[in-house]
């Protein structure tokens, strides 16, 4: 077994008693105003050959991706739930790992097969590119919030064809990334998206941790953390750092994107 299997295989089995450790948590009490209700989305068009260019799985796509990502839908939904958590981040060790294409996928597989409100947002403030992997439009996206009060609902769109997800994408990007997370108006915002899902689940997009201190800067904002770690080009080394920093919360698990050979049967 190569030193990142074994990585991987050491996550796995430290995960269960991390998770009863922080089981109960939940999202920490913010004290914050409970905003007016957001507005409901608009719906913007996909194509098909769009999203399959940029490996986002349609019915009709791959059919081994699409029974892995099934996969990972459940395994996620059950820990969630089980420990009554709403807020996941997706994060990887480095930039490249494929964290986006895994929240994305993650996230409208949720909403296909939960049953489930999902809502997408794009926190990844340095490098924003969810919106690009949807559509070819490019619209406003939660830096417009941010810098020029621009309201929800010309922002959050519901992908044409993919019922019960909403997006909160991104648009320009922020030099200082985890200032703008921490601002009032961005927490108030995701606490009152927080609020408005609370039957469903909220899916963030951020930042590699190992390149920037988002993840952790925002922690008391979401309650776990999928890693995304690719075959590769994720070294063991990096791998380690990444778990450690992440140690702060929960991890719910780990994907590993490109693989070449299988992995074990309760790895994913």
């Amino acid at each position: 077994m190569d030193p990142l299997s074994k990585a991987l295989a050491k996550a796995r089995a430290s995960r269960a008693a991390l998770s009863q450790a922080d089981q109960g948590e939940g999202v920490v009490d913010r004290g914050l105003e409970q905003p007016e209700r957001l507005p409901v989305e608009r719906t913007r068009p996909t194509q098909r050959n769009h999203l399959e260019a940029h490996r986002i799985l349609t019915n009709s796509g791959n059919a081994v991706a699409l029974a892995a990502f099934k996969q990972l839908r459940t395994q996620v939904v059950q820990r969630m739930r089980t420990n009554g958590w709403r807020t996941l981040v997706v994060t990887s060790p480095r930039e490249g790992n494929g964290k986006t294409v895994t929240a994305i996928n993650l996230a409208v597989n949720l909403a296909r097969q939960t049953h489930s409100h999902v809502l997408l947002a794009d926190l990844d403030l340095r490098q924003p590119s969810v919106q690009h992997y949807l559509s070819a439009e490019t619209a406003p996206g939660i830096s417009d919030y941010i810098l020029s009060d621009t309201p929800m609902d010309e922002i959050l769109f519901n992908p044409a064809g993919i019922e019960g997800l909403t997006v909160l994408p991104g648009r320009e990007a922020f030099s200082h990334s985890s200032e703008a997370l921490l601002l009032r108006k961005t927490v108030d915002l995701i606490t009152a998206l927080q609020s408005q899902y609370a039957d469903g689940f909220l899916i963030l997009d951020m930042p590699p941790v190992l390149a920037t201190d988002d993840v952790l800067a925002f922690s008391n904002h979401w309650d776990a953390a999928l890693l995304v770690v690719e075959e590769g080009s994720t070294t063991e080394p990096d791998l380690r750092r990444a778990l450690d920093m992440l140690s702060v919360k929960p991890l719910l698990g780990t994907v590993m994107t490109k693989s070449q050979s299988a992995l074990p049967s309760d790895a994913y």
